[in-house]
């Protein structure tokens, strides 16, 4: 009878310890979104004289170092003016009168030229670091050496926009 109860034991045991040597798995699928980044700034320019002391048009004046800042792989910055001649030519209107002084432009990065003309996008950029990518934004001051300009506030509005591909 001992050995009926010793094997009854066994085969119950056989029974269930598999089931507590079986293996399992699940799996969780993850999902992550990374919202998008993507804005263009620049401090505003002060005031500054574009005629030197010898009464002619300064020859280039950097007015402003835009910042861009994407996480996207590729994008891509135009330049336009409200009082542009042509797509190379802006103009700095006299208030309240039709004069105007023209320029041309440059946004650089680095030492590169990247863009000048107005309403053209430049070639694809890539991803920024958290600080964003600076740029150079140069007006070119083209004249004759014996134009004299009326005083007074010269204005452009200058739009920076930036797209993706």
């Amino acid at each position: 009878m001992k050995k009926v109860i010793i094997m009854l034991f066994l085969a119950v045991a056989a029974g269930v310890l598999p089931a507590f040597a079986a293996n399992d798995s699940a799996s969780l699928t993850v999902k992550a979104q990374v919202t998008p980044v993507f804005s263009v700034n620049m401090t505003e320019p002060d005031t500054f004289n574009i005629v030197g002391n010898n009464s002619r048009l300064i020859p280039s004046k950097q007015i402003g170092s835009p910042v861009v800042v994407s996480n996207y792989s590729s994008w891509k910055i135009s330049v336009d003016s409200t009082h542009k001649a042509s797509s190379t030519t802006g103009r700095l209107k006299l208030d309240d009168a039709e004069t105007y002084i023209p320029y041309s432009f440059a946004l650089t990065d680095g030492a590169t030229t990247i863009l000048s003309s107005f309403g053209t996008a430049s070639a694809a950029q890539s991803i920024t670091t958290r600080g964003g990518k600076a740029f150079g934004l140069y007006f070119n001051f083209e004249s004759d050496d014996t134009t004299l300009w009326p005083q007074g506030i010269y204005r452009d509005t200058v739009i920076l926009a930036i797209s993706t591909d």
